[in-house]
């Protein structure tokens, strides 16, 4: 991928609205989508580094300027500065990219040929001239709740690395993170002091193990360093960037069980990963998957491979299962005392922390 700040998008690209298949789309998006992909714009852009900035849509002026230093250091480096238009953040970074002559993609929740919010008008007209929209939306379809996730999980699916500059405990931009750690995507967010406003979700992110990243050129340059391509790989320093968990989840095995138990049936027990270079050994819970019903299998792996924890509405959502069926059976697993509610509010899988 390009670096290079000068290498702007070729000004002969085509620039009216291209479906994409999940074949082509695939060719650039981490586990493709299953459907097809609309853009408006220079597809050429997407050989950049693809850096998301996404945060709240009331960004403090200090946020928003983090916002807008950030983007231009990107920007200046050659990285696509990736987001979703919304009010804020979003708009700041793309703004921020465009200011320094450099292209920009927006993922939008509506199709190729509209803009939202209608007051951003201004700016997908430049971006679809100097940049690139992004949609899974079929033209002429009405807008709907999903489509802000879909955006969201579009946008994650596309980028190499993902920067949450500020967010609130409940948010686009947390989902995003959280569907990021899945794919095993980096993720950063901005640090802020307890009461500053927005400054929630982004603790929670670095207490979960994001990596920290200040509006600074030397900060900017260590993240495109780890994001370099060589030959077609990614260099061994990516792993730099990945959450403990994400690292722990991809590159150790498990060791034997320290502990089984047997609950109104359900067969458990704790296995151990030794983390690399500490005196540490984390345990994590897991559950004999087959002697679980095809439901509760669902609702399991859900729970279990969510780095943030998941919430009751999501699980419904996305197994697609009875309101009464989810709170019932979460309410079990947590009298057996498997997943339990964080700070959050969200359910995770309880964990155990014990020392060689």
């Amino acid at each position: 991928m390009s670096t290079d700040g000068q290498d702007n998008c070729s000004q002969g690209a085509h620039r009216g609205v291209q479906e994409l298949d999940a074949q082509r789309a695939g060719l650039w998006l981490k586990r493709g989508p299953a459907h097809k992909v609309w853009v408006r714009g220079d597809l050429s852009c997407l050989h950049r580094i693809r850096i998301g900035v996404v945060g709240s849509r009331r960004p403090s002026p200090k946020q928003a300027q983090c916002a807008t230093m950030i983007a231009g250091l990107l920007a200046d480096k050659g990285v696509l500065v990736c987001s979703g238009a919304a009010i804020g953040v979003d708009a700041a970074a793309h703004w921020a990219a465009l200011d320094r002559g450099q292209p920009t993609a927006i993922f939008s929740p509506v199709s190729c040929r509209e803009a939202y919010p209608k007051s951003h008008q201004k700016l997908f007209q430049r971006v679809s001239n100097h940049g690139l929209i992004v949609t899974s939306i079929a033209p002429e379809t009405a807008l709907h709740i999903s489509h802000f996730r879909q955006r969201n999980r579009l946008l994650t699916q596309a980028v190499d690395a993902l920067i949450v500059i500020c967010a609130d405990r409940r948010s686009g931009s947390l989902q995003c993170a959280r569907q990021a750690w899945r794919l095993g995507i980096p993720v950063m967010a901005c640090p802020w002091s307890d009461g500053e406003i927005n400054s929630v979700g982004t603790l929670h992110l670095l207490q979960s193990g994001a990596r920290a990243i200040s509006p600074n050129e030397d900060a900017i340059n260590a993240l495109i360093d780890c994001l370099q391509v060589d030959d077609g790989s990614k260099l061994l320093s990516r792993d730099l960037l990945l959450s403990p968990l994400q690292t722990r989840r991809r590159k150790l095995p498990l060791c034997s069980a320290l502990s089984t138990r047997t609950i109104d049936g359900t067969h458990f027990g704790w296995q151990r990963y030794a983390t690399a270079g500490s005196s540490q050994e984390s345990s994590i819970l897991v559950i004999d998957e087959l002697k679980l019903g095809p439901n509760e299998r669902m609702l399991w792996s859900r729970i279990r491979d969510s780095d943030l924890g998941v919430s009751t509405e999501e699980l419904i959502e996305c197994c697609n299962l009875p309101r009464s069926e989810v709170t019932q059976q979460l309410l079990q697993w947590v009298l057996q005392g498997l997943v339990h509610r964080d700070v959050y509010g969200r359910f995770v899988v309880s964990t155990t922390l014990s020392t060689k």
